[in-house]
């Protein structure tokens, strides 16, 4: 590259380093520093992480530590990268130090990334202070990635330890078993922990039982349910037998919930409108005037559609017919030409997603 006359920039040195041991590593960190790349500014905060995570990996995180502090911008993956590093080398009190620095600097937040495997490490860790917060966390985890399975087993012996349940382990074992479409499992432990333990079954908990069966297809089940709840459904629960009923394409189980949803939240204009719709897809003309009439009597408008855009890291929002920027008839004049282009390109444009 360099006999061509190109001169490497930081993003080529940085998808060098993870190939790098310490020796060809401290080489590249000569070539940054005598060629004067920016370490840990503007998108070179990659090229400071990279050189953090080579020298870590190579035992010497003191030196990914000095590379750290010289960095003038420092974002959540460079503090990131130094944590991981101590944790590598396995200094758990420095990393932990750097965690709770990195909690009181402002703009800075931690972030999540998915990994079951480290989840379970820290929750095995901590065998003689695992609390119910802890236990319910793993659960939820296990159930985000679809492993009902996994979390029920954790659930049972949370129970063969005589750890008090609440409300939020009960919700994180049910949906679970809602994602994983383990029903039968999650029927069990509804009744075990309404009929054995006592406790009185939540709205949250409810709506996941409501949202495991109709995902099943079992829409009448869910609906009965609904009927000998003991507390008086709300917008949740109607929610997610609406979200499986547009799942399975049960129209009249849609119209029920959309009417049920009317009625708990009349000032909701989103409901008339998802209701209306459901009308016009079935060209059914007399409910769609129906849910207009009720919206005008009810003084309700239709809120108009919005998107957004990033464009130099701020996000701009706007809506149909927004003609509140200054540059509008520039814009409007661009969506003509594209108009013009995607016929004469004999574009077919799929309305269907819109409804």
């Amino acid at each position: 590259m360099e006999r061509e006359g190109l001169k490497p920039d930081a993003f080529t040195v940085s998808s060098l380093l993870p190939l790098c041991g310490s020796n060809y590593g401290r080489e590249l960190h000569c070539y940054i520093l005598k060629n004067e790349l920016e370490v840990g500014v503007g998108s070179d905060v990659h090229l400071g992480c990279c050189m953090i995570e080579m020298y870590s990996k190579g035992d010497k995180v003191d030196v990914g530590r000095r590379v750290f502090y010289q960095m003038k911008h420092k974002n959540v993956y460079a503090w990131t990268a130094m944590i991981n590093g101590y944790v590598q080398n396995g200094d758990s009190d420095e990393a932990m130090f750097l965690f709770r620095e990195m909690q009181g600097r402002d703009g800075i937040e931690p972030n999540k990334c998915g990994s079951l495997n480290y989840s379970r490490r820290v929750f095995e860790s901590n065998c003689f202070c695992r609390d119910a917060i802890l236990w319910s966390s793993m659960i939820s985890g296990y159930g985000l990635h679809g492993m009902g399975l996994e979390a029920i087993v954790l659930f049972d012996q949370m129970l063969r330890l005589g750890i008090k349940l609440d409300a939020i382990t009960i919700v994180g074992v049910l949906s679970a078993c809602s994602r994983s479409g383990l029903v039968k499992e999650g029927l069990i432990i509804y009744n075990t922990v309404v009929t054995d333990f006592g406790i009185k079954p939540t709205l949250e908990i409810c709506a996941c039982m409501v949202d495991m069966l109709s995902r099943s297809g079992r829409l009448n089940e869910a609906l009965d349910f609904i009927a000998n709840m003991p507390a008086k459904p709300g917008p949740s629960v109607w929610g997610a037998l609406v979200s499986a009923a547009i799942l399975h394409g049960d129209s009249e189980m849609k119209d029920l919930a959309y009417r049920s949803l009317i009625e708990i939240e009349p000032e909701n204009p989103s409901n008339y409108v998802s209701l209306s719709n459901l009308y016009a897809s079935s060209r059914r003309w007399d409910g769609v005037s129906e849910v207009r009439t009720m919206m005008k009597e009810r003084g309700l408008k239709k809120l108009p559609g919005c998107s957004w855009i990033s464009i130099d890291s701020e996000t701009r929002s706007f809506y149909i017919a927004d003609k509140a920027h200054h540059s509008s008839d520039m814009i409007y004049q661009m969506l003509d030409e594209l108009i013009i282009a995607m016929k004469g390109a004999e574009f077919s444009p799929d309305f269907e997603i819109l409804t």
